[in-house]
Parts: C-alpha cells; structure tokens; sequence
C-alpha cells in the first residue's frame, strides 16, 4: 500500500463579527423608521436601499469565505489539494507526483504574543 498523509486547517474564528450584528440592528431599526414615520420616507428609503445593498455584497463576500482546507500527500501518486466554502461548495485539485519538482514550505505567523 501507499502511504497516505493529510494536512488540515479549519476555519476556527466566529465568521460574523460584532460589526455584522450591528449592521444587523441598524438595519432593523431603519425599517421600523421607515414603516413607523410616514414622514421619514422621502429621505430614509434611498438611505435604506443602499444600505440594504450593502449588506447584500457584504454577505455575498462571506459566502465565499474559506471554511476548511485540506492536504492530501499519497505517496509516489500525486497531492490532492480541496478547499471547503462556508457555502458548502467545494473545490478539488489533484496533482501527479510526476508533475512535481520541488516542495517549498511556506509558513507564515498572522499574531504572536511573548510573554516573559
């Protein structure tokens, strides 16, 4: 047999922040302002409707976030590279041992405390 080796990273961070739920909230309050004070209407409904897009494209830039992405190393075969959206979709790339020259490894720190 072949020997098989997987290399994994999940998405651990909340994928919502604390400026989504307030977008959230803001967006709730304008409809009742909107729905509550007739007179409002003529200045806060263009205000709503671009507000409203706004967080459409916001929400559409999450779904293509990465949930997890996955290493697959089968010996003297190839890798299997397959990445995982918060969308569900998913993407898979094989590639043959053969087409590979040479493994870099690239690391790379985002945050680093020290503590003494």
């Amino acid at each position: 047999g072949r020997e098989v080796t997987e290399f994994k990273q999940v998405r651990e961070d909340p994928v919502f922040s604390n400026g989504d739920a307030l977008s959230l909230w803001v967006l709730c309050a304008a409809i009742v302002l909107v729905l509550a004070v007739p007179s409002s209407r003529s200045w806060s409904v263009p205000s709503l409707g671009l507000f409203v897009v706004l967080s459409a494209v916001r929400g559409l830039t999450k779904v293509e976030l990465v949930k997890e992405e996955s290493l697959t190393v089968i010996d003297g075969l190839g890798v299997q590279l397959q990445t995982t959206f918060l969308s569900g979709k998913e993407k898979s790339l094989f590639v043959d041992a053969e087409k590979i020259e040479e493994v870099v490894v690239n690391e790379g720190i985002l945050a680093a405390d020290i503590i003494f």
